[in-house]
């Protein structure tokens, strides 16, 4: 982190594998991803938030930029069946950008894969233009705390 992030939102999410392994019986990498999504629906609906009411209450949308730093890093593998948790931190870059990071952890408490995404909020009137953090959206992370 450096002095240009501000902490808004951690958030632990616990989940179980329900997806097939691999022919090297394991979680394929994509999967990691796909919960991520789900890690960032869940965040969303916390705060009583979708996508949809972003774009039809407030006319944003909430965009992933792209996958960053830290760049994904498979530690491990979890199986069918096994529980694990899904640490979640969002930061505000100070300007129009923000960071959410997960940290993938598996039945045992170790980290199994961990990534992070860069997005952006766009105005969904004018043509997808980026557009300032809202101030209804920190706000409400601020005041979680």
């Amino acid at each position: 982190m450096t002095g240009f992030e501000d902490l808004l939102y951690k958030g632990k999410f616990n989940y179980v594998v329900d997806t097939l392994n691999d022919a090297n019986n394991h979680m394929n990498t994509a999967d990691y991803f796909d919960i991520c999504e789900q890690v960032r629906a869940d965040f969303l609906k916390q705060f009583d938030w979708s996508d949809k009411i972003f774009n039809d209450d407030y006319g944003v949308a909430m965009r992933r930029g792209m996958w960053k730093n830290p760049a994904p890093r498979h530690k491990g593998g979890l199986k069918k069946g096994d529980s694990y948790n899904v640490d979640m931190t969002l930061y505000n870059l100070k300007g129009r950008l923000f960071r959410m990071v997960f940290d993938i952890y598996g039945p045992a408490g170790n980290k199994v894969f961990e990534t992070g995404t860069l997005d952006a909020f766009v105005d969904v009137t004018k043509n997808y233009i980026r557009t300032s953090i809202p101030q209804f959206f920190i706000d409400k992370l601020r005041n979680n705390k």
